[in-house]
């Protein structure tokens, strides 16, 4: 590096680790239940321990050679032990193909126009049709507003997707295309909601 060269940027927490799965699921209870940090914390560490536990599981979700749809559901079952968290799966596995993006925005817009729900979905990111997926991502929807799906996302990074357009997503992998570049998958969709059916705020 020459001496008036800028540095590269230096890499921030998190960057490196394949735990959106996790962040997707906690933020979700934030919303609903206003998850303190600390208690959040907690369920991070318990989920990593119980991990490290079986090593053929945490090599796979370091190498990314899986769908994380265990992780989201331990981390669930995690949270549920502490709070009066609901979860329903709309669309069966092996649903991807067979519901339309009209169907699926209509389920999120249905789900999320109560109070005390959210969502949690896992999407696809793709550069050019045809091409390899350059994100594989989980994260919670916070609510529809006008043509946009809300996120609710763990990434700080600059280009990392804030709102999916009502018109700008496929269901189906055969459907990408230039103004569908991102895969939402139904199979992995989760509607989380509150026992009591309304969000409980916690002390910060």
């Amino acid at each position: 590096m020459s001496r008036n060269a800028l540095p590269p940027r230096p890499l921030f927490q998190g960057q490196l680790d394949r735990f959106c799965a996790v962040y997707a699921v906690l933020n979700a209870c934030r919303l609903i239940f206003s998850l303190r940090v600390q208690d959040a914390a907690a369920i991070f560490a318990d989920t990593l321990a119980s991990l490290a536990a079986s090593p053929e599981a945490f090599r796979a979700v370091l190498a990314q050679t899986t769908d994380y749809a265990f992780l989201v559901d331990d981390v669930t079952a995690r949270c549920q032990a502490r709070y009066p968290l609901r979860q329903h799966r709309p669309f069966p596995a092996g649903a991807g193909g067979t519901v339309s993006p009209e169907a699926l925005w209509a389920a999120l817009e249905d789900w999320l126009s109560s109070p005390g729900r959210t969502a949690i979905i896992r999407f696809q990111r793709f550069l050019i049709p045809g091409g390899p997926a350059l994100v594989r991502h989980w994260t919670a929807a916070r609510a529809v507003e006008g043509d946009s799906l809300e996120l609710y996302d763990c990434s700080i990074q600059e280009n990392a997707v804030r709102s999916i357009p009502e018109f700008g997503f496929a269901t189906d992998p055969q459907r990408i295309g230039l103004d569908r570049l991102l895969l939402v998958e139904p199979e992995h969709v989760r509607f989380l909601e509150s026992a009591f059916g309304e969000r409980r705020r916690q002390d910060s």
